[in-house]
């Protein structure tokens, strides 16, 4: 539409009231301008109408983009903290009584971590200090985030573990801030031994220590947000000086080697279980001491550190008077406890994703000389079948009184189950006797990796 000058509007407006007669009813001049300029505007009235829907309809996209940042921001919120915690659940929590007042406790749990991380600036920052373990900080942190609870009304963060565990350590070790970066001796790292190392005695020595998979150190990767190239370098020494880069200790062998009826348990450690699942210390407590240069005045000794165990591993029952547990934070497998629940029923309280004290990861308490073991050979898939091959990491805790010894042994007394250990009611050890052979007096026997 051709758009009318304002001084023809004007014109017109005055022209009409010109025309007017004086003998008509007098009607005000505003009434009549008012009206020639609705006459003479229609393009302006067509223009406010559409402009009041214009802005209607922007106002409604402005309040749907509002909306769909909104979600982007909280789906991207959520999924950074689902990375920070993993993905985990519990598919099967089993209690068999085997009719002599002890239960086996059979729990299948599936975490899956994030992405693997590049290399950045800040995985080369490690823990500094002479004679301490040579970790990235960043692994620290995370271990801070999955083991400890938040503050509570003193102040300090509490470690995610049963009272009881503390109470046999003398009380001692409870809180995180009683912890400090693990040492790299022999005797806080490693404790390995002349014929059962689980980590080389001297440099360029071969025998014992675990170099993990790919796939663990990728998982690891994943789940704390530390690059492969710097898990790669840590350097554990476990008093070896310049010990070789990314090798952790292999699982302590149990029993007396000199005890010819430890012999094929002690044989399988070595073949199957060594080579395939391992350990490092990260931080460590020694409790009260008199000297705190010398472990032997200190009143216990407590660990906190990483565990592997690759896929197709029996770790078969064992026990030991240190409490123990493990902060799953990768992979699949199957723990199995034997226990009287009764007395400990409020564990089911820990082994769950959303445990009642605030971790983000299912605890699994392996309390003082109780038999437990961990398995990753078969129904990976959590529910009975399927054949998925997998491994599982964890974070760890060790620690016990010094005033006791910590008589590490295979148990033999759980085998009793079915003799393929797998899930279900009346299930028994893992280590069934095609994997340990009893010992036979005068008969000897050869464990070799058809044994695994």
């Amino acid at each position: 539409m051709e758009e009318v000058p304002t001084e023809t509007k004007d014109a017109n407006i005055e022209e009409a009231a010109e025309d007017i007669d004086p003998g008509d009813e007098e009607v005000p001049t505003e009434t009549i301008m008012e009206a020639k300029r609705r006459e003479v505007d229609p393009e302006d009235r067509s223009c406010q109408r559409y402009g009041k829907r214009y802005m209607g309809v922007a106002a409604i996209v402005v309040l749907l983009l509002i909306v769909i940042s909104l979600s982007i921001y909280i789906s991207v919120s959520n999924q950074v903290e689902q990375n920070n915690k993993g993905v985990s659940h519990t598919t099967n929590i089993i209690s068999a009584a085997d009719g002599k007042g002890v239960t086996t406790t059979i729990i299948y749990e599936e975490v899956l971590p994030g992405q693997s991380q590049e290399e950045d600036e800040e995985d080369e920052e490690t823990v500094q200090g002479e004679g301490l373990v040579n970790v990235p900080k960043k692994l620290i942190d995370f271990i801070e985030k999955v083991v400890t609870t938040s503050p509570g009304s003193d102040g300090y963060r509490r470690l995610n573990i049963p009272v009881d565990m503390i109470d046999r350590m003398n009380g001692n070790c409870e809180y995180w801030h009683m912890y400090e970066p693990a040492d790299t001796t022999n005797y806080m790292q490693c404790g390995s031994k002349s014929r059962t190392e689980n980590f080389p005695l001297a440099k360029g020595e071969s025998g014992g220590g675990y170099m993990p998979s790919d796939k663990m150190i990728r998982y690891l990767s994943e789940a704390t947000g530390v690059s492969i190239e710097a898990l790669r370098s840590i350097q554990i020494g476990s008093g070896v000086e310049d010990s070789e880069p990314g090798l952790w200790c292999g699982m302590p062998i149990p029993g007396n080697v000199d005890d010819p009826t430890d012999q094929n348990a002690i044989n399988y450690w070595k073949t199957c279980v060594q080579p395939k699942a391992g350990f490092f210390n990260a931080l460590q407590c020694k409790g009260r001491c008199t000297d705190p240069n010398d472990i032997k005045t200190c009143s216990t000794t407590a660990n906190i550190g990483f565990a592997a165990v690759e896929e197709g591993v029996c770790y078969p029952a064992h026990q030991h008077m240190a409490e123990e547990g493990y902060w799953q934070i990768a992979g699949r497998g199957w723990w199995r406890t034997w226990l009287d629940i009764s007395v400990f029923d409020n564990d089911r309280e820990f082994v769950s994703a959303n445990n009642r004290v605030g971790s983000n990861y299912s605890f699994f308490p392996q309390r003082q000389d109780l038999p437990h073991e961990m398995d990753t050979t078969n129904d990976l898939d959590g529910k009975g079948g399927g054949e998925v091959a997998d491994g599982m990491l964890m974070v760890y805790f060790w620690g016990k009184s010094n005033d006791v010894e910590n008589n590490y042994r295979h148990n033999t007394d759980v085998k009793s189950g079915s003799t393929d250990a797998r899930i279900g009611v009346g299930s028994g050890s893992c280590g069934n006797e095609r994997r340990i052979p009893p010992y036979e007096e005068g008969v000897p026997m050869t464990i070799n990796t058809n044994n695994c």
